[in-house]
């Protein structure tokens, strides 16, 4: 359900996150790292970002079924189980 994105791609600046942009901000400093492990889901209601070695921050559309964000809850963890990153 997830695919990486990377610093060119404009999810972080359009669609539904931009209702979220502020309280997500760091998101935009995290992707200019030089390591980061950027995940999206196709529909982009779903981003997961990270520096190695720091916490995974995850933002959900919060306007999905509650069944739905599970889906991608779920989803995320099992591709981030098979991929074997390390985790905080």
């Amino acid at each position: 359900m997830f695919k990486p994105f990377f610093r060119e791609d404009k999810v972080l600046n359009q669609g539904t996150f931009l209702n979220y942009e502020v309280q997500f901000n760091l998101f935009h400093y995290i992707i200019e790292g030089k390591e980061v492990i950027a995940l999206k889901t196709c529909d982009n209601n779903a981003i997961a970002i990270q520096n190695p070695g720091h916490a995974m921050w995850l933002w959900v559309n919060e306007n999905l079924e509650k069944s739905k964000i599970d889906e991608i809850i779920g989803s995320l963890c099992n591709q981030l189980k098979e991929s074997k990153l390390c985790l905080i």
